[in-house]
Parts: C-alpha cells; sequence; structure tokens
C-alpha cells in the first residue's frame, strides 16, 4: 500500500483476550506476554509511520475461545480476565514513549472492551461499530442509544469532543490510586463481651439461645458468600473470579477475630469449637467450603438445591450431632434474580422470587432442627445506581453492565426504573 508522509493515519490494533485462560495459574504472565506482543507491534509502527493516531481495543470474539479452558466460557470469569489486560494496556500507554514530541504519533486504548457475544446477530455488530467509533471521540459511558425505529443514533463530533482522542486532549482516568487509597488494610475487630459462657443446660427452645449454645453455622446464596474477589490483591481482576470462602461475612473461618470479621469468628469467641465455617479458597465442591454451599451467579431457583445438598452434608458429616446441636444458617439470594429481572419480568416477579425462596427455606424447617435460620434481604440495587454515576470513583461500568444491565441501564425517572424500584421492594417485604 502507497500513502504520502503527510497523510494522517488512523490505525484500529485489536488485542485479543480468548487465548489467554482465565483461571490458569499463570494468567498473569499470560497477560503480561500479550502486553509484550502489543508494545512490539507498537514500535513497529511508530518506526515506521508517522502522522498516526493508533487506537487500541481489547476484543473478545467468544468463538474464538479455545475449547481448553473450560472457565473463559463464563461470564465472571471472562470479564475479570478483559478488565485485567485492559488495566495492564493502560498502565503501559501511560509511558511517554507513545506519544512523542513531535505530535505525530500517539497510542490511545479504548476505554471498554469489544466483545461480541455468542450467536451476534447484525445489530449486535452495528452496535460493536457504533462503540469503536464513539471511542474515537470521548470514553464510552452508556450503550449507543436506539430509536423507536431500530435506528442506532449515530454520535458526531460536538463542540466538547471535536478531535479525535489522545493521550493529550484527553487523558484516560486512572483509577489505581483511588482504589490503593480504599483499600481495607485491617479487617480484625475486638470483643468486648465478658459472658462469654453458654448456657448451663443444651436449650431445648430456640427463644433460649445464647451465642456460645451455637454449635454449628452454614450459609447458601451466591458470590456474596462465596466471596468472591474479597482476598484479591489491588489491580489485578482475574482473582475476583477467585472464592475466598475463609473471608466470608456470613461463614468464613480464617484466622481469627481480631484480624478477620465473620460471623463465625464473632461466635468462636462464644465457643472456640465452633464448626461448619468455610476456610481458604476453593468452590462449594472442595472440602475447605463446608458448609458454605453459595455458587457464584446463584439465584432464588438454586436455593432447593442448596438446601437439599446442605441438609445431606450436616447429616453425614461426623462432627456434626444433627439432631441436638444449634446451627446458625445464613440465606442471602436476589440480587442475580434483580439484575436479570427485566429479560423476564414473569419469572423474576417478587411473588415467583419469593415463592422459590420459601421452598428452600421450606426444606430447612421441615428438614433440620434445632435451627436459626439467618434471612438477609436483599439491599437496596439504588447503591450499586450511585456508584456508577458519581464520575468521581471511576467504576468500570462497561464491567458491571455484564452482569447487572437492568439495574444499570435504566434511566433516572424511566418507566423501566420505576419497574426496577417496585421489583426490588418486593423482594425485600
Amino acid at each position: 500500500m502507497s500513502f504520502q508522509v503527510e497523510d494522517w493515519k488512523l490505525v484500529l490494533l485489536f488485542v485479543p483476550a480468548d487465548f489467554i485462560c482465565a483461571c490458569s495459574s499463570h494468567v498473569e504472565e499470560d497477560i503480561e506476554a500479550a502486553v509484550q506482543e502489543v508494545e512490539a507491534a507498537l514500535q513497529i509502527l511508530q518506526k515506521r509511520l508517522h502522522r498516526t493516531l493508533v487506537h487500541v481495543v481489547t476484543w473478545s470474539g467468544y468463538h474464538q475461545q479455545d475449547n481448553t479452558c473450560e472457565c473463559n466460557a463464563k461470564r465472571l470469569f471472562k470479564a475479570t480476565l478483559l478488565k485485567a489486560l485492559q488495566d495492564t494496556l493502560s498502565h503501559v500507554f501511560k509511558n511517554p514513549k507513545w506519544n512523542n514530541n513531535g505530535a505525530d504519533f500517539t497510542v490511545m486504548l479504548h476505554s471498554a472492551p469489544a466483545i461480541l457475544e455468542p450467536q451476534s446477530d447484525s445489530s449486535s455488530l452495528d452496535q460493536l461499530t457504533i462503540q469503536l467509533w464513539t471511542n474515537l471521540f470521548q470514553p464510552l459511558t452508556s450503550e449507543p442509544k436506539v430509536t423507536d425505529r431500530n435506528a442506532i443514533t449515530f454520535p458526531c463530533p460536538n463542540q466538547e469532543h471535536p478531535f479525535l482522542r489522545t493521550q493529550i486532549n484527553s487523558p484516560p482516568e486512572t483509577v489505581g490510586e483511588f482504589y490503593n487509597k480504599a483499600a481495607v488494610q485491617n479487617m480484625g475487630t475486638e470483643i468486648p463481651c465478658k459472658d462469654r459462657s453458654p448456657s448451663n443446660t443444651i436449650p431445648t427452645s430456640v427463644n433460649e439461645l445464647k451465642p456460645g449454645d451455637i454449635k454449628v453455622v452454614a450459609a447458601l446464596g451466591d458470590s456474596l458468600t462465596a466471596a468472591n474477589g474479597v482476598g484479591a490483591k489491588l489491580n489485578f481482576w482475574p482473582l475476583v473470579a477467585l472464592e475466598y470462602r475463609g473471608l466470608s461475612w456470613s461463614i468464613g473461618g480464617d484466622k481469627d477475630i481480631t484480624t478477620v470479621t465473620t460471623l463465625p469468628n464473632i461466635l468462636r469467641e462464644f465457643n472456640p469449637s465452633l464448626t461448619g465455617f468455610s476456610t481458604g479458597i476453593s468452590t462449594q465442591y472442595n472440602k475447605k467450603a463446608f458448609l458454605n454451599q453459595a455458587v457464584p451467579g446463584a439465584k432464588s431457583g438454586d436455593m432447593v438445591k442448596q438446601a437439599r445438598i446442605l441438609v445431606d452434608k450436616m447429616k453425614s458429616d461426623s462432627r456434626i450431632d444433627f439432631n441436638n446441636d444449634w446451627k446458625v444458617i445464613t440465606m442471602f439470594i436476589g440480587g442475580n434474580d434483580i439484575c436479570a429481572y427485566c429479560k423476564d419480568t414473569n419469572y423474576y416477579s417478587p411473588r415467583n422470587v419469593v415463592r422459590r425462596i420459601s421452598e428452600g427455606l421450606d426444606i430447612l424447617h421441615s428438614e433440620v432442627p434445632r435451627a436459626v435460620v439467618n434471612l438477609v434481604e436483599l439491599f437496596n440495587v439504588k447503591q450499586l445506581r450511585d456508584l456508577h454515576s458519581d464520575p468521581t470513583l471511576r467504576c468500570p461500568t462497561w464491567l458491571a453492565k455484564r452482569f447487572c444491565s437492568c439495574v444499570l441501564n435504566p434511566k433516572d425517572g424511566s418507566a423501566e426504573l420505576e419497574m426496577l424500584e417496585t421489583y426490588n421492594t418486593g423482594y425485600q417485604v
């Protein structure tokens, strides 16, 4: 191809993520290797081209993924991998060498990955095209708008964003500094209680229980109970896919109350022989999970299955006197239901969600003696919207929308937002 030296050139450099296995033990090294390949390609472009804008786009095409890496098919693993790759590239491109003093060569990273979903139709491809175009001028902060005639609104250069983006005229937002400041350094607590003794005899009524009488803890739920990412090191997103069950708020038993505040660690101050809590990093199938049977991505319809598995585990474990030990079972579910409600408003109606939760509770009530069931109601999801509407927090909204579009997409004052609030309240009542 021939071109004039004085011609301005736009180069789109796509960085595929599908050939990196998100759950590999060396995923961090694989990401670094991919980034080094990108740098090598950019060095060639910078050496041979002048008057050139290179826009780098993180890419996932799903149909290209390696079948030997099963976890890449899971949304959480793939999304966290994309975020890690995105953040690593962003850090590299802060180097001034990619924006030389001659102002005729620059590298710019698009603010959100281009993701082609399985079985994407032509409208999905159209939206990807608009996403690429929009990111040439400004960071993508919302989905392209679709008119009543199913036509996608084409954004134009405007007074605020008249030029193609560069590191100079549109410096990228940094998130690392914020995360470091927000990091919690100490998760411990002091217990001031002086009387920590159990009852003189094993209570026969739930109305006469003392903390020291609890012998067993258990939990059902989703990723919030599986503790996805709770212990992940800063600024490396694939670790969010790991389940730090030992740090789970309701069922984790790592370390002790002076360093990790969890319900089991509190109860162990009253009864050191407490059992059932989870430790370390594991899935629900690992023995370290013990009676933490929460599953990332679980919804209300999964409570029956989780409850039955939990009952079987308690009955078969020699450390538990199933008929006589007092148990605390925490159930926290509904977040993934509200995140998907707009895709099937009947299936995810408050009545149906409550019914499915009740079916799980009925199993516990009919089959588990001497139990206190902690049913934790769903939080107000408006807090999630507030986090992503606050520009100072710089939350990766594109990532959250992968999991919770029904909560984040509705516009303020819209009928969709009113329905979301109605459903949210219905889940809580």
